[in-house]
């Protein structure tokens, strides 16, 4: 993200002569009216200290979450069981398919029963299974009744966590990476700042528990008759003494903590956060949502025919009589028709590489006649149906069919 500041220009002025000019002009406490951002500071110039005065220029840690809906996946435990992660730790952080770690009762996991869809996991794995190895699924994921894979709600981190100078990074639009500036009301429109969560002390970086932070809803402002939240109206400060320019209230406290403080109602209610030493700040999104309508879209589909129907199985199988596919929906309306498979359209032989050797791959079930059924693969010193169910592994598959995509082609390797 391009970030600018809006500096007179200075023409010719001597280094030294800017130099007192600066250390002048952070002899007393500054407010910058843009985004309500106070900054307190130092009788000292605190730029030509050597030592950072944490009081003054105090470092802390932003972090980016978002409120996210993550597939339920998880290990089997039988056949209708599964232990699945609740993936709030960053998958770089700590391995989330780890067997050991999803055991039921594990912190950190959710363990259901029900409708389980076998998964083959190979990211656990770390390879591809050997055929007629160990081919067994590990990991499944849990089906709802209507047919729709589950899914449950947890806190994912959107970037690595960040640690900063208050000087570096004093209000809203340099701390939030999404914020973005060229949209009506500085909102990204993939994600909205729902909330902003703050420690002073956390204990554990990865924790999402509500009581380890101050939770401060952000508020909330209408643009083209849609209700979105506005970032610029949550405000930091570095002065423990700040005072609300309207009302001159200052922080509200709790002990040694000052709160999260709302000024304001209405299209002038803001909020303002005191930065200290050690803090955190956690900024946590939700997804956008909006509908999109494309019209006149066609879709394609392979098609294993040889491109016309037919009215009788008979006439199919002879390859008589043939009527182009567009009596579906006029002589044939109703009733049944029939199409010719056997090697036909992309299975057709003259679709393969002359002369290539090794078994044909093939589209579309073997009960469609494809012709291309038997086919076998000598793969892991086994033969492999390729085209059909495949006897040599657990749920008829086969494996290293391909090692990977070329990018320049688009075609499998």
């Amino acid at each position: 993200m391009k970030e600018t500041l809006n500096w007179k220009k200075l023409i010719k002025v001597p280094k030294k002569l800017f130099s007192g000019l600066l250390a002048a002009s952070m002899a007393f406490t500054c407010v910058v009216d843009q985004n309500f951002t106070t900054v307190h500071a130092a009788k000292k110039d605190p730029i030509r200290e050597e030592k950072r005065n944490p009081e003054i220029n105090p470092e802390f840690t932003i972090q980016h979450y978002l409120n996210f809906e993550a597939v339920s996946m998880g290990l089997k435990h039988g056949s209708n069981r599964i232990t699945y992660p609740l993936r709030d730790i960053p998958d770089w952080e700590s391995n989330p398919w780890d067997p050991a770690k999803l055991q039921p009762g594990t912190e950190g996991t959710e363990t259901i029963t029900g409708t389980i869809l076998d998964v083959i996991n190979v990211e656990s794995r770390g390879q591809i299974p050997v055929n007629g190895t160990n081919t067994a699924p590990l990991y499944g994921v849990a089906i709802n009744s209507d047919g729709s894979l589950r899914t449950h709600k947890t806190k994912k981190v959107l970037f690595e966590d960040e640690k900063v100078e208050y000087f570096n990074k004093p209000n809203m639009k340099y701390m939030n990476r999404l914020y973005n500036e060229v949209s009506e009301g500085s909102y990204n429109e993939n994600y909205t700042l729902a909330q902003v969560w703050i420690a002073y002390n956390l204990k554990n970086s990865r924790s999402v528990d509500e009581k380890d932070f101050h939770v401060v809803d952000v508020p909330k402002k209408v643009i083209n008759n849609e209700t979105r939240h506005d970032p610029s109206r949550i405000i930091f400060t570095n002065n423990p003494e700040y005072k609300d320019k309207e009302t001159n209230q200052g922080l509200e406290k709790s002990g040694d903590d000052y709160l999260p403080t709302k000024f304001g109602t209405g299209n002038k209610e803001h909020v303002v956060i005191y930065v200290k030493e050690g803090m955190t700040i956690r900024f946590l999104f939700d997804p956008t949502s909006s509908d999109y309508v494309k019209e006149n879209v066609n879709f394609f589909d392979y098609d294993i025919s040889n491109g016309v129907i037919y009215a009788s199985e008979a006439d199919a199988k002879a390859g008589t009589n043939s009527l182009p596919t567009s009596e579906q929906e006029k002589s044939l309306k109703n009733k049944k028709r029939f199409s010719q498979t056997g090697k036909q359209g992309i299975n057709h032989p003259d679709n393969y590489p002359k002369n290539a050797q090794g078994a044909h791959f093939a589209f579309g079930n073997v009960n469609t006649g494809s012709g291309w059924g038997s086919q076998l693969w000598y793969k892991d010193t086994l033969s492999n149906k390729i085209n059909g169910y495949n006897s040599r592994n657990n749920k008829g598959t086969t494996f290293g069919l391909v090692k990977g995509l070329d990018t320049e082609n688009g075609t499998l390797i």
